[in-house]
């Protein structure tokens, strides 16, 4: 994909967005060091942080999404990191084939999570802990921290 057309497809995500009155900012926008990866876009609902990968293709399949899905992930771990988010932190892919209108895909946790309107569970919580690991639990465990 070209550059070009990756950055057109991050402007028209976060235009698409501001759209529904969510408060989106392309990453390429947020200020960072350490050559941290950042998400193409960045969402922000209420209290929650949404890091997005956008894939904008003439085609878009299943194995795009599932790499961009693996690229969120780790741009949400680095929000935190840089102190640009609070935790909870969530991650999607929102993609368009040509022609085509704007998906988001995102797992099924995640999903039962905003369908239900749990706290600690609407967003899959990625926290990095003082030894490196990931725990993502507890927002699953009903106890939130």
């Amino acid at each position: 994909m070209s550059r070009r057309k990756g950055k057109g497809g991050e402007r028209e995500a976060e235009a698409a967005l501001k759209q529904y009155g969510i408060d989106a900012l392309r990453g390429a926008k947020a200020q960072v060091s350490g050559g941290m990866e950042l998400p193409d876009v960045i969402a922000r609902i209420g209290t929650y942080t949404m890091a997005i990968e956008v894939k904008r293709r003439k085609k878009v399949g299943m194995h795009e999404v599932r790499h961009g899905y693996e690229q969120a992930r780790t741009a949400a771990a680095n929000l935190l990191k840089a102190k640009l988010a609070e935790s909870p932190v969530g991650y999607a892919v929102m993609h368009r084939s040509n022609y085509d209108e704007w998906f988001v895909t995102i797992d099924l946790a995640t999903f039962a999570a905003i369908l239900t309107g749990e706290r600690y569970g609407v967003i899959d919580v990625v926290e990095v802990h003082k030894d490196g690991r990931h725990f993502a639990d507890a927002a699953f465990s009903g106890k939130g921290e």
